[in-house]
């Protein structure tokens, strides 16, 4: 994937980040946004520098929002924990969790 593709998905990503506050989108951005992040996880490796800061901080946003989330997620999920996006539901900590498992 080019680094113009990979620009691309991060922009999707942020954009439907910030369609989880729409009124009229939100039972449906947040299945969009936590497959774009694992979109752009199974991409990792291809990140640049600052691509991976971006991420980041939109994944900031993502903690930010989980209140919003959560309720939407499944609850019977056999993902793996290194993506914990999808266990937002279980709180803030997931993240730190994930990167350790």
């Amino acid at each position: 994937m080019g680094i113009a593709e990979i620009e691309a998905l991060i922009d999707y990503y942020a954009r439907h980040l910030a369609g989880i506050d729409s009124h009229d989108r939100y039972d449906t951005e947040p299945p969009l946004v936590l497959i774009a992040r694992d979109d752009i996880e199974d991409r990792w490796a291809e990140l640049s520098t600052e691509q991976e800061q971006r991420v980041s901080r939109l994944d900031d946003v993502l903690i930010a929002k989980r209140a919003r989330i959560a309720p939407l997620l499944p609850s019977t999920l056999s993902r793996d924990r290194r993506r914990w996006w999808w266990f937002l539901h279980e709180g803030p900590q997931v993240r730190e969790q994930g990167h350790a498992a």
